[in-house]
């Protein structure tokens, strides 16, 4: 008998919809860990999972390119992602008025 996969039964294993890597997510096998939190919550646990998941990289990158502003990605929190895109994006060079 196999097991059933509760991404598959949530519809989330959308695998065309999806990157391939979402598949080797460590946070899949964790289903007692949310990544969602509301705000103030403790994000330890799942910050924690991330710390060992083999797809962290990639899962950042996601996040960070498709302007995820909510959960755990990539073991960031979304402020530490909008201080890394801040970072990230060029600053307008100055205008010097001319007297």
């Amino acid at each position: 008998m196999s097991t059933l996969d509760p991404y598959e039964l949530a519809g989330l294993d959308l695998l065309p919809l999806r990157p391939a890597w979402m598949r080797d997510a460590l946070c899949r096998e964790h289903p007692e860990v949310s990544f969602f939190i509301e705000r103030g919550g403790a994000v330890a646990a799942a910050i924690a999972v991330c710390s060992d998941c083999l797809v962290r990289a990639e899962c950042l990158r996601y996040a960070l390119d498709h302007d995820e502003r909510d959960g755990i990605w990539g073991g960031t929190t979304p402020a530490q992602r909008k201080m890394m895109l801040s970072a990230m994006t060029p600053t307008p060079p100055m205008r010097v008025r001319s007297a």
